[in-house]
């Protein structure tokens, strides 16, 4: 039964594309027949296909270094193991001192950090402040005392006939938005 490219590569686990690769490689006697476009690959083609892929020195070499790296990974485990059976336990206990000693160091510094990033932000915080008072005082002038910059009652009452009047002659317009835009009116 023949079989399709795609079919070849999930064997082999590669893409579609490295089948057709290998295929064009193939001598014209091993290479499989195209039957509507596609490739109908009998066992014969199988087989070669395979033999160039596991053939290839690429894939061999990458086949033996993953092999040898699980190797090495399995027997560092293995030391690992065996060193941590038989070490001292003074050993163990000095290490864990050492360990604890700079766990203390980095959370002292830690503890500086903090102490000094505070005192910046009270700093900068005071500064906010000053400038804030600094442009109240700005906003009001310093030649009129501060009653002056109030009106008093009686100014209050002076002032309001005038507005009266003011707002009595001006006649009532009410311009529609477009007239009011273009500045026509009736």
């Amino acid at each position: 039964m023949s079989k399709s490219a795609k079919q070849i590569a999930d064997e082999l686990s590669i893409s579609r594309q490295r089948v057709q690769q290998i295929i064009r490689q193939l001598p014209a006697s091993k290479r499989p027949q195209k039957a509507s476009g596609r490739y109908a690959i009998n066992a014969i083609s199988e087989d070669a296909i395979k033999s160039v892929f596991y053939g290839n020195p690429a894939n061999q070499s990458k086949e033996q270094g993953n092999a040898s790296s699980v190797k090495k990974r399995q027997e560092d485990a293995t030391e690992s193991e065996s060193h941590s059976e038989t070490a001292d336990p003074s050993a163990v206990i000095s290490v864990l001192k050492e360990q604890l000693k700079a766990s203390t160091s980095q959370l002292s510094a830690k503890d500086e950090q903090i102490k000094e990033l505070h005192r910046l932000l009270d700093q900068s915080q005071q500064l906010q402040l000053m400038a804030e008072h600094k442009l109240k005082q700005l906003e009001t002038p310093k030649n009129e005392p501060e009653s002056a910059a109030e009106p008093t009652a009686d100014q209050i009452h002076t002032r309001a006939p005038e507005a009266l009047r003011a707002a009595e002659s001006a006649p009532e317009q009410t311009l529609s938005f477009w007239r009011r835009l273009f500045g026509r009116q009736k």
